[in-house]
């Protein structure tokens, strides 16, 4: 779970792509990731960090599929019942709104406040309309 949150938050990839990666996307020479889009997205390579490409390559090769434990829906029912635990145990409400996709909205955020540049932000996303790059970037002040 760790390791898929960790993908998450690095590329800001949708979690039906992270959940699609499969070994033969992984390049350890370069650090990267193919992504395979879906809902209209753009495939697109991305870079990982050397810490999630270590972590990445230390997962079980049972399958195809890197993350093939269960289905996604199951996948993410169980990070449900663990984040909805862990809000009660640290008395952290807030965590229970944490879902796959608000590490898509931090990360897109994010690039935009280091960058500036709305078309680079698009591209990591993969979308084809700028429109939808919009949605996923949040305008906050992040120097306060």
């Amino acid at each position: 779970m760790s390791v898929f949150l960790q993908l998450l938050k690095e590329t800001g990839v949708d979690s039906g792509e992270a959940w699609k990666l499969r070994w033969i996307d992984i390049n350890s020479e370069k650090n990267t990731v193919d992504i395979h889009p879906t809902k209209n997205h753009n495939a697109r390579t991305l870079p990982v960090t050397s810490n999630l490409l270590g972590r990445l390559l230390q997962l079980p090769r049972d399958e195809d599929r890197v993350f093939s434990c269960k289905s996604l829906d199951g996948f993410r029912a169980g990070y449900e019942v663990m984040k909805d635990n862990l809000a009660v145990e640290l008395n952290n409400p807030r965590l229970k709104e944490i879902a796959f996709r608000s590490f898509r909205h931090w990360k897109a955020t994010t690039e935009y406040a280091k960058t500036k540049d709305i078309l680079h932000v698009k591209w990591l996303l993969g979308h084809r309309k700028i429109e939808n790059t919009l949605i996923y970037t949040h305008l906050v002040p992040f120097n306060s």
